[in-house]
């Protein structure tokens, strides 16, 4: 059965006056398989830290926990709306308005690129695909 699951490129803007960016991870939500999860770039860091060259690359790796951290905070606010499947159905409304508000633009280092939907036998499976 193919489910159909919400997700957003993370994109790593430095310099917001260049307008340039890395991807550097994929954020995914499937309402009906009740699950949210993240992918993010972990050691390779080389790769983002020598494109941007003028950038010091302990800002780079300290963002990039900050931002972990975030999405495991977003993860857990999902939890009581059903993800963790202790309720017989998931607060559909609330859950999408969470993502919403999770992925909307904002002026910072690390972005998400707009929602996107893709269908899906495993989504732990496409996560990792589309990572």
């Amino acid at each position: 059965m193919n489910i159909a699951c919400h997700y957003s490129i993370v994109r790593f803007m430095p310099f917001v006056e260049t307008g340039e960016f890395a991807n550097v991870g994929v954020v995914m939500f499937a309402p009906a398989a009740r699950f949210f999860g993240f992918k993010l770039l972990v050691n390779r860091h080389a790769r983002v830290t020598n494109f941007f060259d003028q950038l010091d690359a302990k800002v780079f790796r300290v963002s990039m926990k900050t931002f972990r951290e975030e999405l495991e905070r977003v993860g857990e606010m999902l939890k009581p709306m059903g993800t963790d499947r202790r309720l017989k159905a998931l607060d559909r409304d609330g859950a999408l308005r969470l993502w919403s508000e999770l992925i909307k633009p904002r002026d910072t280092m690390l972005r998400f690129s707009e929602s996107r939907l893709v269908l899906a036998q495993g989504v732990k499976v496409r996560l990792q695909a589309l990572y």
